[in-house]
């Protein structure tokens, strides 16, 4: 007899599967990072239908077969209203998702870093995307050295970003991006899991380019 398990969760992402059946990724609070089968989910009838979406938070119950773990029941537990109704918002939620697809660990922290990031967006607080994506580095074990040059551990003029070494990097040294001390300053006050008012433009950038970096190393790595 198939065991049914049930857990609560975010989707990453979802694939159509032959004429009716739709394969969802999911982050949850009890498996971490998951892959499950909605049987014609895709039909009109289909009571699960409406259970799953990317900027929801959702309870679900499947059971393990021997190739998938497939859907039994899913209802929403939060559909963040106001992320449906602005297409910004929306759009943050969709990059979240899509970060913790292509770079998830298996640790709580981060649903619980995705929790605190949908209901920032949810409620209008400028820094959840950043405070998501800079304490997500965190936790991958890619925590930026903000202190010092990381080159020559010099305390002062820094005013580049290294994402190859990992942090700050002084005028002398000069490697990496360009960007100035209240960026810098940003970024520390984010990993102390502290929110902002004012975001520094350049700080989304140097979130960018250190992305893409961590990609291409776990790209390589599989």
């Amino acid at each position: 007899m198939a065991l049914q398990y049930r857990t609560q969760g975010f989707v990453l992402s979802k694939t159509d599967s032959g004429e009716a059946d739709r394969l969802f990724t999911l982050f949850t609070s009890d498996f971490g990072k998951i892959n499950v089968l909605g049987r014609a989910i895709r039909k009109i009838a289909s009571k699960l239908r409406g259970g799953l979406e990317i900027g929801s938070f959702s309870e679900i119950e499947f059971i393990q077969g021997k190739t998938y773990k497939t859907l039994t029941d899913a209802f929403i537990l939060n559909n963040y209203p106001s992320l449906k109704s602005n297409p910004l918002k929306l759009k943050t939620a969709y990059k979240i998702a899509q970060v913790t697809n292509s770079l998830s660990v298996e640790d709580k922290e981060v649903f619980n870093l995705i929790k605190t990031a949908y209901e920032g967006i949810d409620s209008d607080d400028p820094s959840a995307y950043q405070y998501f994506i800079w304490n997500f580095f965190s936790v991958l074990g890619y925590k930026p050295e903000l202190e010092r040059c990381i080159v020559c551990q010099r305390k002062t003029d820094l005013c580049f970003f290294s994402p190859e070494e990992g942090g700050s990097v002084c005028s002398f040294c000069r490697k990496g991006y360009k960007t100035d001390e209240k960026t810098l300053k940003a970024i520390s006050t984010i990993l102390r899991k502290e929110t902002l008012k004012d975001i520094p433009l350049g700080i989304r950038d140097l979130a960018n380019n250190y992305y893409l970096y961590l990609l291409s190393v776990y790209n390589q790595s599989i």
